[in-house]
């Protein structure tokens, strides 16, 4: 009756252990969106038109 009761147990432990409860994990709240500012915005568009121009440059001169 002892080695039943021993199978018994270790067999359904998985079950066991796996009927508790889980944590659920609420996700923080996420801060507004920030619009890009004319700074960068500027810095941006200079950088397209210099990358313009390089690439001009080197066509050009092949």
């Amino acid at each position: 009756m002892k080695r039943i009761l021993i199978i018994v147990v270790l067999f359904s432990a998985p079950f066991i252990t796996s009927a508790q409860r889980r944590t659920v994990i609420v996700p923080a709240p996420q801060p507004p969106n920030v619009p890009i500012d004319g700074g960068i915005s500027l810095l941006l568009l200079g950088g397209g038109i210099w990358g313009r121009n390089e690439i001009k440059k080197s066509i050009s001169h092949n």
